[in-house]
Formats: C-alpha cells, sequence, structure tokens
C-alpha cells in the first residue's frame, strides 16, 4: 500500500484489464534445440515478477517442431502453489479436449473465490480461536534451539547465500514397504515415520537431541477450497526429540504425537508464529527452522489428452530456501524427490551421503523397531567399506633389510656397522653408536631384573638428555615398552596417567620428588640406575624373547583437552617406517639431527628414531636456544 509504508495491500483485477501474453519461440532451426530449451527455462524462473503492476504469472510455448512443443508456466508464489498448478493443469486439458472435441469446456463453478477465502482467514485470525492456537505454537516451540547445527563444508556467514542445488532422492519399494508395514502397526502415516528418520538421521549428524524442522502443509482441508487456484500452503514447525534414546517405534509414536498436533493447528500463519515466538532474527540463519522435510501428495497434474503425448521436465535447482530440504512423493511402492541445497554450505558429494544414510536407516528402523534410533547402523555397504577397509588398506612394507627387525636390533646392526660414530650429542658431550648400545643393552639387564618384559609399560619422565635415549633403547631392550612423561606437569596428571598406563616402574630424574607419582609404583632415579648397570662386571647377554614388531614400543598420551588424556600406542614397525620411509627426509650417516621436541610431545618420536635408526646423530638443542634461537 503506497499510503501505508508495510502493509500489503490486496488488488484485483478485472478481467479485462488483465494482461495476458502466450508468445511463441520457434527453436526448430537450431540442429538441438535442448540445450535453448533448458536456458530459456532457467532464465524465465529466474526472473523477478513486479508485485506492484503484475502479472503474476507467465507463459509461453516452444516450438522444438512440428511435433514437439514445450510449454512454459511460471507463476509468482504469492498467486500459486504446487496443488494450484494441479488444478491448472487439469483445467488446462478440459480447455484443450472440449476444443479438439468441439464442445463446451466441463468446468465446475466455483463456490469460492480466493478473495473469500483471504476475508475469512482475516476476521478468524482475530478471534479466540486464534488465540487458542497461536498459545499452542508457542508452549510447543518454548526453548528451541536457534537452530540446526549441521556439519557445514563452508561456515555460516552474514546470512543465507540462496544459491541452490539438487540431489536426487530415492527409497525403491523394497526398502519402503519393511517401512508401511512398521508405520501401520505403530499407527502412523508414512510421513510419521519419515518424519522419524529425518529427525534421527540429522540430529546424530548434527549431535544434537532436539531437532527442529519445517513441513509445507497443503492448508486445503475444507472443501471449497480445493479447485481454487491460490497461495494456500503453510509452514509448521515440528520438533522431534530423541531424548532418552528411544527406540524406532518410539520414535515415531514422538513424530505421530507432535504430527498431529501441528495439523490441529495448522491455521495459523507461519509468520504470525515468528512474531509470537520472536526468536534471534540474526541474519546467519532463518526463524525457528532451517531444514525442510515434505512429503508431497497432490493430486496428479499429467493427463492424458487427444493426439498428445504429455511428459514432465524436471529442472536444476538454482536456488535455495533453506540449507537443506528433503521433497519426496510416493510412487510406484516407492519414494522419489529429492534434496534442494544451499551450496554456499553443504557441496552436493555431502548431501549425496546423508542420502544414503537416510535410506539404510529406514531399512534398519523397519527391521529393529526395539531398538535404539541411536545404536543402528547409518553408513550403506559400499561406504562402510570404504571407512573399514579401503581407507586403512595402508599397510606397506618395510624398507629393504629392516623387515622383521625391532628397534634395538636395528640400532644394534648400525652399532656393528660404524661403532664409532656419534650416536648422542648433548652440550658438547658425544656418545657412539658402539656406547649407546652397551649401555642400552646393560640397562636392558637390570630392568628385567625388576620385572621389565615383554607387554610391561615402563613410565620414564625426563627431560631431553642422553640418559633419556639410553633410557628409551633400554626398555625396548627388555622386551618392555615406554611412556614418555613431562617433569613440568602437575602430580595430578602424572599419577593418572602412571595408573592408565599400568606402568610397572617409573625412572625419573634424579631430582624429581618420588612423592610426585603415584603411590605403589616404584620409583627409581635414571642417572643412578643407568650408573648401575654400567657398573656390573661382564658382557650382559642380549635380551631374549622379545615380543616382535608388532608389539607396542610406546604409549604417548594426549593432551586431554578434550576430556581425559587418551593413550596412543605406536608399535615397533610403525616408528620404523615412519622413521626409514617418510618420503620426506632424507638422513643418514654424517648427518646431524636436532632434538627439539618435548620427550612426551609424540615430535620427539620422529626426531630420537629418525636418528637412531638411520645412522646420523642425535644433537639435543638446550632450553635457552630454543626459546631465543638466534
Amino acid at each position: 500500500d503506497p499510503d501505508r509504508p508495510g502493509l500489503a495491500l490486496q488488488q484485483i483485477a478485472p478481467p479485462e484489464s488483465a494482461p495476458f501474453a502466450f508468445p511463441l519461440i520457434d527453436l526448430s532451426g537450431l540442429p538441438d534445440p535442448d540445450p535453448e530449451v533448458r536456458r530459456l527455462a532457467i532464465a524465465d524462473g529466474l526472473r523477478p515478477f513486479d508485485l506492484e503492476v503484475g502479472p503474476l504469472a507467465r507463459q509461453s510455448l516452444l516450438r522444438l517442431d512440428d511435433q514437439t512443443h514445450v510449454v512454459l508456466f511460471c507463476q509468482h508464489h504469492s498467486m500459486s502453489d504446487g496443488w494450484s498448478i494441479s488444478v491448472l493443469i487439469r483445467e488446462v486439458a478440459e480447455h484443450y479436449t472440449a476444443f479438439v472435441a468441439g464442445r463446451e469446456p466441463r468446468v465446475p463453478e466455483l463456490p469460492v473465490q480466493y478473495a473469500d477465502f483471504s476475508a475469512w482467514q482475516r476476521e478468524w485470525l482475530s478471534g479466540e480461536e486464534f488465540d487458542r492456537q497461536i498459545r499452542y505454537w508457542t508452549d510447543q516451540l518454548a526453548g528451541i534451539p536457534p537452530f540446526l547445527d549441521l556439519p557445514t563444508d563452508r561456515p555460516r556467514s552474514n546470512g543465507p547465500s540462496y544459491r541452490g542445488a539438487d540431489v536426487p532422492y530415492a527409497a525403491p519399494p523394497e526398502v519402503i514397504e519393511p517401512v508401511k508395514a512398521l508405520t501401520r502397526g505403530a499407527g502412523a502415516t508414512l510421513f510419521m515415520t519419515l518424519l522419524a528418520a529425518y529427525g534421527a538421521l540429522l540430529g546424530r549428524w548434527a549431535g544434537q537431541d532436539d531437532i527442529v524442522i519445517g513441513s509445507p502443509i497443503a492448508g486445503r482441508h475444507r472443501a471449497e477450497v480445493e479447485n481454487l487456484i491460490g497461495f494456500f500452503i503453510n509452514g509448521i514447525t515440528l520438533r522431534v526429540g530423541l531424548g532418552g534414546n528411544p527406540t524406532a517405534r518410539e520414535l515415531i509414536g514422538r513424530a505421530r504425537d507432535v504430527t498431529l498436533g501441528s495439523y490441529a493447528h495448522q491455521d495459523i500463519p507461519f509468520n504470525l508464529v515468528v512474531e509470537a515466538m520472536q526468536p534471534d532474527r540474526g541474519l546467519a540463519v532463518r526463524p525457528l527452522f532451517n531444514v525442510l522435510l515434505g512429503l508431497q501428495n497432490t493430486p496428479e497434474s499429467w493427463l492424458t489428452l487427444p493426439g498428445l503425448k504429455l511428459r514432465s521436465e524436471n529442472l536444476p535447482t538454482q536456488t535455495a530456501k533453506y540449507e537443506l530440504s528433503l521433497v519426496v512423493s510416493e510412487s510406484n511402492g516407492g519414494l522419489y524427490g529429492g534434496w534442494e541445497l544451499d551450496i554456499g554450505l553443504l557441496d552436493p558429494a555431502t548431501v549425496q551421503r546423508l542420502s544414503g544414510h537416510l535410506t539404510r536407516l529406514l531399512r534398519e528402523m523397519a527391521a529393529n523397531p526395539d531398538r535404539p534410533v541411536a545404536d543402528l547402523p547409518l553408513l550403506p555397504a559400499e561406504e562402510e567399506h570404504q571407512l573399514r577397509l579401503e581407507w586403512n588398506d595402508t599397510a606397506r612394507a618395510l624398507p629393504s633389510g629392516l623387515a622383521g627387525l625391532d628397534l634395538p636390533e636395528i640400532v644394534a646392526r648400525q652399532a656393528r656397522r660404524t661403532p664409532e660414530a656419534p650416536a648422542l650429542s648433548f652440550a658438547g658431550h658425544e656418545i657412539s653408536y658402539g656406547e649407546l648400545h652397551r649401555r642400552a643393552v646393560r640397562l636392558a639387564v637390570v630392568l628385567r631384573g625388576l620385572g621389565v618384559g615383554p607387554e610391561t609399560a615402563v613410565a620414564v619422565c625426563s627431560g631431553r638428555s642422553p640418559h633419556l635415549v639410553v633410557a628409551l633403547l633400554g626398555i625396548l631392550e627388555a622386551g618392555g615398552h615406554y611412556v614418555p612423561l613431562d617433569p613440568s606437569h602437575p602430580q595430578e596428571r602424572l599419577a593418572w596417567l602412571i595408573e592408565d598406563s599400568r606402568a610397572v616402574l617409573v625412572l625419573t630424574e634424579d631430582r624429581k620428588d618420588p612423592r610426585d607419582f603415584q603411590d605403589g609404583v616404584r620409583v627409581i632415579g635414571l642417572e643412578k640406575l643407568i650408573d648401575q648397570a654400567l657398573g656390573e662386571e661382564g658382557a650382559p647377554p642380549r635380551a631374549t624373547g622379545r615380543p616382535g614388531v608388532s608389539a607396542l614400543a610406546c604409549l604417548i598420551y594426549t593432551s586431554g583437552s578434550t576430556g581425559r588424556p587418551k593413550g596412543v600406542g605406536v608399535t615397533h614397525s610403525g616408528i620404523a617406517r615412519m622413521a626409514c620411509d617418510s618420503g620426506f627426509l632424507e638422513v643418514g650417516p654424517g648427518d646431524r639431527m636436532g632434538h627439539v621436541a618435548n620427550p612426551a610431545f609424540d615430535a620427539s618420536t620422529f626426531e630420537i628414531w629418525t636418528a637412531l635408526l638411520r645412522g646420523a646423530c642425535l644433537v639435543g638443542i638446550e632450553k635457552e636456544a630454543l626459546l631465543s634461537p638466534p
């Protein structure tokens, strides 16, 4: 209304003044008119309407050849909906048939016009029924999450992109027939079961148990308006709760209850529900819901006409009204339709995965209705095979000559080859490979006497030093695996890691107070233990019965920033492959490799063993140099 800004004004143009055009576009001269048909159809759909002057409908006829034509209908949503298209096509078909037969078209008189419906709705919205229905929605939607936080391929920006793409969806009869049987047993409709599955799927993808989904509803529950062309469709908001770990049957019951309640209060226009709820109207997401589900049951539109063969053409989606929409129809015993996605957020490949998960979930719900939906598998067989097997098929043989050798044996072989070559250099003091091997073997004898052997863990709480490297190699020589700890960490963390790793022994810097560690675990100073080992007389025997290359070499713990720390076990062969076949670092005899990482950090594993297994010299860098590299 130009006189009252912000208020819409309905203007009904008299039939004699309404402009009507039906242009004919001749494409018969093109060798292949299909691309031009597609281009014209998409362009016509994207061309805006002028709501002030109209008209609000366009139609055109494309001539491909003498026998083939394409009719384009394009209507603004304010005057039409999906049901209206069916009415339009049915009436066009009747007029065409009557014209061919030379008779008057038989179209029933309409009992009301759209203006009558508008006047009735406006009057109704000011009464007690409006108050009752709006209370339902404010109660039903109280406390809903701001939006469904799907894992998108791109972050949400300042608002929806409205750029869309589509992905087809098909659930054949062999999937849907068992679902229908489950639906009948639950006293529900197919839409209710589909809503339950859709909500469960989105909840698992988003990690939420309060799922809000929009759905279009025809709004034609009065017989007088069934044959009207007009905008009757409304959007209802369906809240699916996944709390309490419901079974498939229980979740369908929840979906049934919320659907029936919403249908009973469907007359309130969506915009008035939004006004009553007053949600956060940030530009990044749409109000109340950002995903949609529709099961279309509009009347069949395409009829048989005398002398004509008709078929509909689906055009690719160019726009997206929501972040994600699924609209399907029941046909030939199955469900067929497609997804509409906002390509500013999601990739079609992501939605294709989601589509496969929905079909698998429907199968599983029908087969296991009394199992919790959260426990039902989602992955189709091919995706499960890809995730579990194909992407994990990373086994590679060790470099030539290393197969079957554990870490101590590889270092021992290097000591035999170059016994005088430097292995360690800390603060100007060097230890050769021969000496490193001798110290590790002697320490292993002492450790075995302390109970260290296969499948036993030894915690090592020390900074970077030659004693640390000797201890690690000695533990492996004895057949155990080491757990590196950071001496600067709090007492509570150190005690928890020792308990969780089931360490039988703690080797620590001599200055470290044994009371810092868990009670009941033996704590020994590292330097004193190595000195004791080196003081033993005679040549110690090599360890026998070591567990092999597939056994654990070390257990390294995460920081615990996302919860409790988690121990990650690394095998001898895993370390050997990383150090000797990394593919991006060539290190060998004569090279010097810096040891700069905290021993409790996994980068330290790479530094220590890349140097020692390749015959290079591991050089300890002082803390002061690390803090001030120049």
